[in-house]
């Protein structure tokens, strides 16, 4: 009684007849619903978790879809990862009907990145072709099923991949599409599903009038290239978004592990990890491919290592040439930068170089009254209690404060003795000097003198980023 009040809801769609074909749950617990609205438009319906419409949705959380100019029927629908809504059904040519597919953003308007449109309708044959259900791949690829009517009238199961941006997959058959005949006058699709190894099973039934059970399976295509990184998180190919490698010091590096993986059903063969001329490809490095023939569902991994040579962002461009037949070679951008002994010291301690959260610049991370950029100054530990970091001493008319610091960090920081009468006064830098009383490793031991004047005196150490 908690949905809507009395465990049930009725949605119209328009003045007339309207009613769901299928319904999908969002990560957050809406619900979404397909079907036809009373003008036999595609129609989606997104409700909140108690029943009542989600008027975030399209402002009403309500939407119609004219595929075409007259009757369309969806019959799937399925959530994406990113949010995205795909609905999957017929629509009419004004001849015969197609397989439709569309896709809405999250907020209910058509996704104009898909197809151009937000909708695609694809003709199988030459008469009518109904899609019933669709699945989406794990990388990304929508597969719909469902029958066309042949020439002779009778029906055979009929099975459609579409790239992510709604082109069909030419892969698959060689066209995108394919056909399965049992032999009988109607054999009628209904569902699909997709095997760990990318093959393809539609399943629907056979005969009429004594319908039976029918399966068919299908080569999920060739050898198919996917990069991964990390592991689990595929790239696209040739998209102009750049890959960081990240930031290394010079005479330092950084690498990170690529993965590849056959998701075909042929074996991906003849792999190699090359760098483009253009950019700067003398920074990076590639290691060794664990394999250059991937089986049906294996990996291999390699690492591409950046050791930066000069300031600033620098670039390559990798290649990673296979059999694949649409994506040889598979090009990814790479980029690194040169690091500063502060960035480094900041992804130590704070896994991340930049001055935010626990890792910002003025955080007392271990609370022991010296803040992060203090901490990287003379050398301490910032997730540990840290002892005075240096001596004041009065010798004669001079007033001399040693601590240590590590020499990377005068690259980044610029380090100021300070004395002022009063602790609320002016301070000031005027007449300080300071020598280097030893070098050890990294480390150097300093000793900044202040003129000692008279009266009382207040000194502090002070640094700032250059």
């Amino acid at each position: 009684m908690t949905f809507n009040g009395n465990g049930k809801v009725i949605t119209p769609v328009g003045a007339g007849e309207s009613g769901v074909q299928s319904v999908a749950i969002q990560s957050d617990g809406k619900i979404v619903a397909a079907g036809t609205s009373d003008i036999y438009n595609f129609a989606v319906v997104r409700y909140n978790t108690d029943g009542t419409l989600d008027t975030s949705f399209n402002g009403t959380g309500k939407v119609t879809t004219a595929v075409n100019s007259s009757y369309s029927v969806p019959s799937g629908l399925v959530m994406q990862n990113d949010g995205k809504i795909l609905v999957a059904g017929s629509s009419s040519n004004g001849n015969n009907n197609d397989f439709a597919l569309v896709r809405y953003n999250s907020g209910g308007s058509l996704d104009m990145s898909f197809n151009g449109t937000g909708k695609v309708t694809t003709a199988i044959g030459n008469s009518d072709d109904n899609a019933r259900s669709l699945v989406l791949e794990r990388y990304g690829k929508i597969v719909v099923a469902g029958e066309t009517k042949i020439a002779d009238g009778s029906y055979d199961f009929a099975v459609v991949r579409y790239n992510p941006n709604g082109s069909l997959d030419t892969t698959f058959n060689g066209t995108g599409k394919a056909t399965a005949d049992f032999g009988a006058e109607f054999d009628y699709g209904a569902g699909v599903a997709v095997q760990d190894d990318g093959n393809i099973v539609a399943a629907g039934w056979s005969g009429y009038p004594n319908q039976q059970f029918a399966m068919a399976r299908f080569h999920g295509g060739p050898s198919e290239i996917v990069v991964e990184l990390p592991a689990g998180f595929p790239l696209a190919d040739a998209s102009g978004i750049p890959v960081g490698l990240g930031s290394a010091l010079i005479g330092s590096n950084v690498s990170k592990l690529f993965t590849i993986r056959n998701t075909g059903t042929a074996d991906l063969t003849d792999l190699s990890a090359t760098l483009a001329a253009n950019g700067n490809p003398s920074e990076f490095t590639i290691g060794p491919l664990g394999a250059t023939t991937l089986a049906p569902g294996a990996s291999t991994t390699f690492t591409v290592t950046f050791s930066p040579s000069a300031p600033g962002v620098r670039t390559a461009t990798l290649l990673i040439a296979s059999n694949d037949e649409d994506e040889n070679p598979f090009e990814i951008n790479l980029t690194g930068s040169q690091a500063t002994a502060l960035e480094v010291w900041r992804q130590e301690h704070f896994n991340s170089p930049y001055s935010i959260g626990d890792g910002a610049d003025l955080n007392d991370s271990d609370s022991d009254g010296i803040v992060n950029l203090m901490e990287f100054a003379t050398g301490s530990d910032p997730r540990a209690f840290t002892p005075p970091i240096g001596q004041l001493v009065k010798n004669g008319n001079t007033l001399e404060f040693t601590y240590s610091r590590p020499k990377a960090a005068l690259a980044d920081l610029r380090y100021d003795l300070e004395a002022s009468a009063t602790l609320s006064g002016t301070w000031s830098s005027a007449g300080q000097t300071a020598i280097i009383l030893s070098e050890v490793g990294n480390i150097q031991q300093v000793k900044a003198a202040y003129p000692a004047g008279t009266g009382k005196r207040f000194v502090r150490l002070r640094v700032t980023r250059l």
